[in-house]
């Protein structure tokens, strides 16, 4: 009976610690999440980067005086314009509570199938208004930096 109750015990400390300190490996999908979010996180880097270009061309043409008035343009319809900037600062209404979402909970599936949509949306607007950003006026130049700065504090840590 004492061997048995030996043997009982041995085998019970030898699972007790054979369970115990081992690296757990991670599923693949944490490792596939890990990778999405790598990749998303280079993008947005990328995005907040153009968008921190685009607001100094804009300001330094500001500063040089180099926008004219939308009405000197060729096409210039302020009218235009400034739809495309409602347009612009409703993205980024819309990019900045996908944002606090995802500080707020990194690992809402909901939040990452946000972002992933409005990456591309953040790459062309970036595009869009580096573009205008020669056509716009004063003001307008002023309203998109104000969205852009907006923009870029929210990235921002």
């Amino acid at each position: 009976m004492k061997k048995l109750n030996l043997f009982m015990i041995l085998t019970m400390l030898a699972i007790g610690l054979g369970s115990c300190g081992g690296a757990e490996e991670k599923p693949s999908w944490e490792d596939a999440m890990d990778e999405a979010m790598s990749d998303y996180e280079d993008a947005m880097d990328e995005f907040a980067d153009e968008l921190d270009d685009a607001t100094e061309e804009i300001e330094e043409a500001v500063e040089d005086e180099e926008v004219v008035e939308a009405e000197e343009t060729e096409g210039g319809d302020s009218g235009e314009w400034d739809s495309l900037l409602d347009d612009y600062e409703s993205f980024a209404d819309d990019y900045i509570a996908a944002l606090k979402k995802q500080k707020a909970d990194p690992t809402d599936m909901s939040v990452m199938t946000d972002m992933a949509a409005l990456a591309p949306k953040a790459a062309e607007w970036s595009t869009k208004m580096s573009e205008a950003a020669a056509t716009l006026s004063a003001e307008q130049a002023g309203r998109m930096t104000k969205i852009g700065n907006k923009i870029a504090a929210a990235v921002m840590p």
